[in-house]
C-alpha cells in the first residue's frame, strides 16, 4: 500500500498493516529522493497488503513524523536526509519497544550497492521479516572505533603530544 497524505492524522489505520515505511525528506530534492519518487508505486505494491509506505506533501509532514517517532524535529537529522523510517506501529500505537529504524538513502545505497537492491530488500523484509535486512542497517561501530575508546595513543615528541586516535577519526569522518 502507498499513501500520500498531508498529516499523520490523515493516515488510514488498517489493523492488518504491521509495517510502516515513512518517507522523511524535509525539503531535500536530489538524486536519492528522485530515485525513491520514481519507485514509490513499485515499493507500495511490493511491500504487500501488510505494509504501507507513506509520504507527505510538504516538509511539515517529515517534521511531524520525526517528532512523533524519534522525539526530535527534522532539522536535527538534516544531514541524514532523505531517509526512510521503518516502524512496526502506526503513530497512535507507539510504545517503548516500537521498532524505529531510520535509514538514510545514502547509507542504504552504500550498504546494498544501489537503491533498487535496497528497495527489493525492503520488500522482502516487509513480506518475511528477514533479520538480515535489519542487521545490515542497524547502527554498527567498527573495531577501530571501539578500540580507540579503550586505548588512547598520544605519542610525545619534544614535549608535544599528538592524539593519534582523534587524528584518525577526523580522517575517517572526512572520507564519508
Amino acid at each position: 500500500m502507498g499513501y500520500m497524505i498531508n498529516s499523520l492524522g490523515n493516515l488510514p489505520v488498517n489493523p492488518s498493516v504491521n509495517l510502516y515505511v515513512f518517507v522523511v525528506n524535509g525539503d531535500f530534492r536530489g538524486t536519492h529522493f528522485e530515485t525513491l519518487d520514481r519507485h514509490f508505486a513499485g515499493i507500495a505494491e511490493s511491500i504487500g497488503e501488510h505494509g504501507a509506505i507513506v509520504r507527505g506533501f510538504s516538509s511539515d509532514f517529515s517534521d511531524e513524523v520525526c517528532k512523533q517517532f524519534l522525539g526530535n524535529g527534522v532539522r536535527e537529522i538534516g544531514d541524514l536526509l532523505p531517509a526512510l523510517l521503518i516502524t512496526d506501529a502506526p503513530p497512535e500505537a507507539i510504545k517503548q519497544n516500537t521498532m524505529r529504524l531510520l535509514v538514510p538513502l545514502k547509507r542504504a545505497e552504500k550498504e546494498f550497492g544501489n537503491l533498487e537492491t535496497f528497495f527489493r530488500g525492503l520488500a522482502d523484509f516487509a513480506q518475511n521479516r528477514s533479520p538480515g535486512f535489519r542487521r545490515r542497517l542497524e547502527h554498527r561501530t567498527d573495531w577501530f572505533t571501539e578500540a580507540s575508546r579503550v586505548v588512547e595513543l598520544k605519542p610525545n615528541f619534544l614535549g608535544i603530544s599528538v592524539n593519534v586516535n582523534e587524528f584518525i577519526n577526523k580522517l575517517r569522518r572526512k572520507g564519508r
